[in-house]
């Protein structure tokens, strides 16, 4: 589901574990206190979502587009 980066030195494949292994719990747990303070704010919890994720994938999006110029 992600992309494959070749690493000369194996210490790193523990690093890149303790990074991104358990880097989507973060990211779900964040997400998931976003959702809820939208439908705090009022939204339904299926629009509150909607906007989450739509924040969430311009924001990759922006962040990746301004490190490949």
């Amino acid at each position: 589901m992600g992309k494959e980066i070749f690493v000369d030195e194996e210490t790193y494949l523990d690093k890149a574990t303790a990074l991104s292994g358990t880097g989507p719990a973060y990211v779900y747990l964040f997400m998931e206190s976003m959702v809820d303070a939208g439908v705090h704010l009022g939204f339904p919890r299926r629009i509150a979502e909607k906007l989450v994720i739509e924040t969430l994938r311009g924001s990759v999006d922006f962040y990746d587009h301004g490190k490949n110029q």
